[in-house]
């Protein structure tokens, strides 16, 4: 072996080393059969590829070329079957799709199946290596034209992330046609190994990146699922239960003070305009922007989550004065209603104008509210102030069951 291609190899097992830290990372950090069976496909994989690179049998000075024939012929085969199986988990669509259904599990279980006789007839006839070996050449590139049906499969029933994974497999033939050359002897050229190298390691980095994207959608809905959902998955705000205690906290916080907190309402009133021309994420684009700039406005100290997708929640505590927090809340829409940029990473850039509406509560001691009631009230003074075209309305917090503390003045008539 040449020191060109020696380095070549040596790269493409650097990169796949580092593409499995990255994986193992992610499953120390979040758990789960998921991560960890991304772990172990990448893992496979990358043994499978550096076993038809050579590089193992010079680094090891191995001279009889059958020494690592059964490896060479099973684990293709082994590799094909895991990639057939976990593409059918990745989807999810095995409960979905009965053609789906076949196609993975018969497809996984006949490369396994191949991957054991192949490896029984090479510790047999470690003569016919070559021939053996072509034969595993061709079980693999069947289990790419499989996971290549699965993938455009998944996009026609509506996989956001399958079209990605159709990509992917156009890499995986490609990777499996130049390490099996490589390994076969057809081709002896650096420029050949440096461009299978370069596709072995695309292949696996796209597929580390979606497996990682899936897992934490399979996260996510868990979490949902289990009512446990802390934080939104796109701007990184509390939801749920974790808002409403956070609100919570700075209700009772103002009230220890003496002063009022304010409960306020952002809604998006057109958030969802690209939906049909552009792609569903583009929301999560003017959700992201939006929450940096509501969160640069009123500063780290106060609350501020997600109702809904349309509606962002903040709680500013220890009001000292009212007139002056509404005239900025004022000044506040026009800011968040300058004109950002969407769908750049799509290729399709459109300008964006936020329709904004801001509903503010004042909860103070003499109309203590409950939290979910005063979130629910300033939702929907934001929505009227919207139809109304007013673009903010405060209001006084309805009393509900605190009671009514003599601390303070009545409550003034609503602004």
């Amino acid at each position: 072996m040449s020191d060109i291609e020696l380095t070549i190899w040596a790269a493409m097992m650097g990169a796949l080393t580092t593409l499995l830290g990255a994986a193992l990372a992610d499953a120390y950090r979040a758990g789960g059969l998921a991560a960890w069976r991304g772990v172990g496909f990448i893992a496979i994989t990358g043994v499978s590829s550096m076993i038809l690179s050579g590089l193992p049998e010079h680094l090891a000075g191995i001279t009889d070329a059958s020494v690592l024939l059964p490896a060479k012929v099973a684990m293709g085969p082994l590799t094909g079957a895991l990639t057939v199986l976990y593409l059918g988990i990745w989807y999810g669509a095995v409960v979905q799709d009965r053609f789906l259904e076949n196609l993975i599990q018969w497809g996984s279980l006949i490369q396994c199946l191949a991957a054991l006789g192949l490896l029984l007839t090479a510790l047999l006839y470690p003569e016919s290596g070559r021939q053996i070996l072509k034969i595993a050449f061709a079980l693999n590139l069947l289990s790419v034209c499989i996971g290549v049906v699965c993938s455009v499969r998944g996009v026609q029933l509506g996989d956001a992330l399958a079209r990605y994974m159709v990509l992917a497999c156009m890499f995986l033939c490609a990777m499996v046609v130049g390490l099996y050359s490589k390994s076969l002897g057809f081709f002896s050229s650096p420029w050949v190994w440096a461009l299978t190298a370069s596709l072995t390691v695309t292949y696996l980095l796209i597929t580390t990146v979606l497996t990682l994207q899936r897992n934490r959608q399979l996260r996510l809905i868990s979490k949902i699922a289990s009512g446990v959902a802390k934080t939104d998955e796109i701007t990184g705000l509390p939801v749920g239960g974790t808002l409403l205690s956070k609100i919570d906290d700075a209700l009772w916080r103002s009230m220890r003070m003496e002063r009022e907190c304010v409960v306020m309402a952002i809604w998006i009133d057109n958030l969802y305009v690209f939906n049909n021309e552009l792609d569903a994420s583009i929301e999560h684009e003017i959700r992201h922007v939006l929450a940096a700039r509501i969160r640069r406005a009123i500063g780290f100290r106060h609350t501020l989550g997600l109702q809904q997708a349309r509606c962002f929640v903040a709680a500013i505590s220890a009001v000292n004065d009212r007139e002056r927090l509404i005239a900025k809340m004022r000044a506040l829409v026009p800011h968040l209603q300058r004109t950002l940029q969407v769908g750049i990473l799509l290729g399709k850039a459109q300008a964006y104008t936020p329709n904004i509406s801001i509903g503010l509560v004042f909860v103070g001691l003499g109309h203590m509210a409950d939290t979910l009631h005063a979130i629910d009230q300033a939702q929907s003074l934001a929505k009227q102030a919207m139809r109304e075209d007013a673009k903010l309305i405060s209001q006084e917090a309805h009393p509900t069951s605190y009671g009514v503390s003599s601390k303070l003045p009545q409550a003034q008539q609503p602004t």
